[in-house]
């Protein structure tokens, strides 16, 4: 169940990426995270900058949940839990 959701995770920062590529020319207008719009805004829109951000952060953020599962599955498991379904959450919300 650990790794599906691990893998989850990865899925939907990935998917989230690529519509950010693929959405490039109207991101100025649709993006609504303000964290996102303000690293974008400050290199004039390019969102280059923003996705690496992204995927350090999200390599990061993995790399931080296997370390725990290693020390404390349970606390793994609730945090994993927590992010996959904020995951699962996000993935409707960009695409319905």
């Amino acid at each position: 169940m650990f790794c599906f959701l691990w893998i989850w995770i990865a899925f939907v920062s990935s998917f989230d990426v690529y519509l950010t590529i693929r959405l490039e020319d109207v991101i100025k207008e649709s993006e609504q995270n303000p964290i996102a719009r303000a690293i974008m805004e400050y290199d004039d829109w390019n969102v280059s900058k923003f996705i690496g951000i992204k995927m350090f952060c999200t390599i990061f953020v993995l790399g931080i949940l296997t370390a725990t599962y290693f020390f404390s599955k349970k606390h793994a498991y609730s945090i994993i839990l927590s992010i996959a379904l904020f995951q699962t959450i996000l993935i409707w919300y960009l695409t319905f």
